[in-house]
């Protein structure tokens, strides 16, 4: 892929994008008092206006992978975490 300008513009447009519905989340969170992080409920509204066509495929597309490897990554450290706390917890009692 060639770095130009129009590039760099769809790319900062999909991290808008991106960044306002993980805002958004964090803040339907705080104000409903739910018990389910923000980013989830941000890439919960994702899926919902992908599916619905409200918001084109391609605003994300370029970042699809990086969220992918974000969701990956985060759910290997909280396996690890949650092992590590749980032998902990067996160690001590």
């Amino acid at each position: 892929m060639r770095i130009d300008a129009r590039n760099v513009l769809v790319f900062a447009l999909g991290l808008g994008v991106l960044l306002a519905l993980n805002a958004l989340g964090d803040w339907l969170v705080r104000v409903s008092g739910a018990t389910v992080p923000g980013s989830v409920v941000g890439m919960l509204l994702l899926a919902v206006l992908i599916e619905t066509r409200i918001l084109p495929l391609a605003a994300v597309r370029g970042e699809l992978l990086a969220i992918a490897a974000a969701g990956v990554a985060s759910l290997v450290a909280v396996l690890v975490v949650v092992g590590l706390v749980v032998q902990r917890l067996e160690r001590a009692e």
